[in-house]
C-alpha cells in the first residue's frame, strides 16, 4: 500500500483540480503552496480554502475492497458518470493508468470486452476497474469535473 503525507497528499489534489503550482513547503508546521504565475485568482483561492480545513497527518491507500464498497454505494447516476468518464474514447483513462494496478486494470478490461457477461457482472468488473484506478490516482473521485457530488478518495489516514 502507497503512503501519503500531507504534502504529497496536497500535490496530488491540486493536480487533480488542474491548479497550477510550483512547490509545496512546510512552515511552521504547516503547508505553503507557492502557486504559478498562471494560476488565477479562483484557482489560487480553491487552494487556500482547501488548505484552511487541511487534516494533517500521515494517509495510506484505501484496500480495493473498500473502495468497491463505496463505489457500490453511489447512485446508479455517479457510477454511470465514472463508468463514461473512465471508459469513454478510443484512448480510454482507465487503460493509461500506470500506477500498480495498471496490468490488473489491462486484463479486467479484456476479459470485460471478449467474455459474454451479464450486466450484472459487466456493472461488477466496471466498479472493480473503477476501485483499482481510485487507488492508483487516490484524487480521482474527489469532486471530479464530471459531477462534483462524488466524493471517494482513494486514501484513508493510517
Amino acid at each position: 500500500m502507497a503512503t501519503f503525507g500531507d504534502s504529497a497528499r496536497f500535490e496530488i489534489l491540486l493536480g487533480a483540480l488542474g491548479i497550477p503550482y510550483l512547490g509545496t513547503s512546510f512552515r511552521n508546521g504547516k503547508i505553503a503552496v507557492t502557486y504559478a504565475p498562471t494560476a488565477t485568482a479562483a484557482q489560487i483561492a480553491q487552494g487556500n480554502s482547501i488548505l484552511s480545513s487541511w487534516v494533517y497527518g500521515t494517509y495510506q491507500s484505501r484496500t480495493l475492497p473498500d473502495l468497491y464498497a463505496a463505489l457500490s454505494a453511489l447512485t446508479a447516476a455517479q457510477k454511470s458518470a465514472i463508468a463514461a468518464d473512465l471508459f469513454a474514447g478510443s484512448l480510454m483513462k482507465v487503460l493509461i493508468d500506470t500506477g500498480p494496478n495498471a496490468a490488473a486494470i489491462a486484463v479486467l478490461y479484456f476479459l470485460y470486452q471478449s467474455l459474454t457477461l451479464s450486466s450484472a457482472d459487466k456493472a461488477t468488473a466496471q466498479l472493480y476497474a473503477a476501485a483499482m484506478y481510485a487507488q492508483d490516482n487516490p484524487a480521482y473521485l474527489i469532486a471530479p469535473a464530471f459531477d462534483k457530488t462524488i466524493n471517494v478518495p482513494g486514501w484513508a489516514v493510517s
